[in-house]
This record gives C-alpha cells, structure tokens and sequence, in this order.
C-alpha cells in the first residue's frame, strides 16, 4: 500500500470517527462532536479518541480529523505487527540514514482487503455506510488511482469518486431518538472530506511495502 504517514494519520482519525458513531457514542451535529457515551469501549485507540472527546467542548469534526494526534500511525502499526499483519525492517539509506519500512506478511488479510475494494469499486447501484466509508477513503488517500490505474479501469475509479462524494449512499432509517446511520453517514462525509483536504494539502510518499 502506498500511502504518507501524514494521509495515513488523517484516515485513521476518520476511520474512529465512523466506529465510534456507529457504536452510539457519538453524533455530530451542526458540524461539531457530541459524546453520547464515554464508556471505554475495549479498544485503546477508539477509547484513547473518545476520552479525549468528553475532555473537551464539542469540537468541530473536520478539525478533530484533519489533526490527528501524534503516534496515531505508531500506535495502529504496533497492533499489527502485534498480530502478525505486518513486520519492521530497518534498514540504512544513503549510507547512514536508518529508516523503518513495514512489510505486510498476512497476505490473506491484503487479498482480502483488496477483494473488499474490488467488490465495492465493481458493484452497481448504491451501497451502505461501511462501503460508503471504505470507498470513499480510498478515493480520497489516492489510494484508488493506484490500484485502478489507466483508461481500462476509468469506471472504477469513477465509481469510488462518486462514493467519495456522497453519491451513492443509499438512506437507510434511524432507531430511537439517535438516528444512527445519519451519524454514521456524518461521520463518512466528515472523514472523506478531511482526507481529501490532506491530499490536496500535498501528502504523499510510500509507508507501507507488500512483503
């Protein structure tokens, strides 16, 4: 996968976004996160994200993507590895500059990301809330241009552009007083456009190497 350590930040800060109002913990509203629920959830990152929420006044939810915290990238790459996804090299470039380049190992868990894309990218009509996120984002890191590249993969990338853009979402009901999926669907306008804002800021460069 080829992707900045900056752009991958601002994904993940948008990635926690969707889980948590997914999970009913959080709603945007009028452009601002509101907590729900500050109960830990059992994951460290998404709880590490929503105890920060709580600690302060609603912030505006394209700012609290575009400016995710550092060791964000550390954080999620040290959970692979810890699961065997992924493993660190170290290796020396120009002769004395160290730098670390992650290697992905679980080739099943690659094709089976890239096979989710492909069925997303591939389909017809609209899609849910999690394809709308997982499309979406890869539109947005420029992620889909180099997977799909060259005019014989035009209508695919065309497919995750409209995606991105909110297009092809299909509207699906709330429950209660929470309507859920218009926060999920928030959440995916919120973490698409806050990507799409880094890749024009310019972020780019290779992070993460198939084995």
């Amino acid at each position: 996968m080829v992707i900045s350590p900056e752009m991958t930040g601002v994904a993940l800060r948008g990635a926690e976004l969707v889980r948590l109002a997914a999970g009913g913990r959080i709603d945007i509203a009028k452009g601002r996160i509101n907590v729900l629920d500050a109960a830990p959830t059992g994951d460290a990152e998404a709880d590490a994200a929503l105890a920060g929420l709580a600690a302060q006044s609603p912030p505006w939810a394209l700012a609290w993507c575009s400016r995710p915290p550092r060791g964000i990238c550390d954080a999620y790459l040290a959970r692979l590895a810890a699961a065997g996804i992924i493993h660190a090299e170290q290796r020396t470039r120009f002769g004395f500059f160290r730098v670390t380049r992650w290697q992905i190992i679980d080739q099943g868990r690659a094709i089976d990301a890239r096979t989710r894309l492909d069925a997303i990218a591939q389909g017809t009509g609209q899609v849910g809330l999690a394809e709308a996120g997982y499309g979406g984002l890869a539109h947005a890191t420029g992620l889909a241009a180099r997977l799909y590249p060259g005019r014989d993969n035009r209508a695919l990338r065309r497919r995750l552009e409209q995606i991105a853009a909110g297009r092809l979402t299909a509207r699906t009901a709330g429950r209660g007083d929470l309507t859920v999926p218009d926060a999920v669907a928030s959440a995916v306008r919120v973490a698409v456009s806050a990507a799409q804002d880094a890749r024009v800021a310019g972020y780019g460069g290779r992070y993460l190497w198939p084995g």
